[in-house]
């Protein structure tokens, strides 16, 4: 069978042999050449170069030179290094971003401004958590030497804190006195 294959930028234009249709259909054998000849063309035209197709037996023991596996082994080591090295960075990452967690005391506001507080709690030596059951939800409950205390948290920018928030620190004082006074 002839045909060509002209290249274009990246792609490639395939021309066909002409083909004819009623000996294709006569033959089991020549339709079956056809199509293990469209499957070379394929497998073929999807590799970039011609050296980039290395047959597997090649990679077998006997067929590595000395020189070679030296090199396949440096690059083994380097490639180890490489993951130890990709570890090592999400490590720091992680420890970047609990460091930088106090900034946003300055800027955030809802849950990151809760966890923001909370962790600023505890480097001041507060053991602080948040409390939430059926009747109550604190964004902070921490105890220290002098007492135990409620913090409510909120995030404002340029306006005053709202009087509901100052109401519902009064409201939660409250129901945490009579229930300490319960007990």
């Amino acid at each position: 069978m002839t045909g060509a294959v002209f290249r274009h930028n990246k792609g490639r234009f395939v021309l066909p042999p002409k083909l004819n249709h009623n000996k294709l259909l006569e033959k089991k054998e020549t339709l079956e050449n056809l199509f293990n000849s469209l499957i070379r063309l394929h497998r073929n035209l999807c590799r970039k170069n011609e050296e980039e197709f290395v047959p597997r037996w090649t990679e077998l023991p006997d067929y590595i030179s000395t020189s070679e596996n030296r090199l396949l082994l440096k690059r083994q080591i380097i490639q180890e290094e490489f993951k130890k090295l990709g570890i090592a960075k999400l490590k720091l990452e992680e420890e970047l971003t609990q460091e930088q967690i106090y900034k946003k005391l300055l800027y955030a506001s809802g849950n990151d401004l809760n966890e923001a507080v909370l962790k600023s709690l505890h480097v001041l030596g507060f053991n602080a958590n948040p409390f939430r059951d059926a009747e109550s939800e604190f964004d902070a409950v921490f105890d220290s030497e002098e007492g135990n205390f409620l913090g409510e948290v909120e995030g404002k920018d340029t306006t005053p804190i709202n009087v509901d928030k100052i109401r519902q620190l009064v409201t939660n004082l409250n129901e945490e006195y009579f229930k300490t006074d319960a007990e």
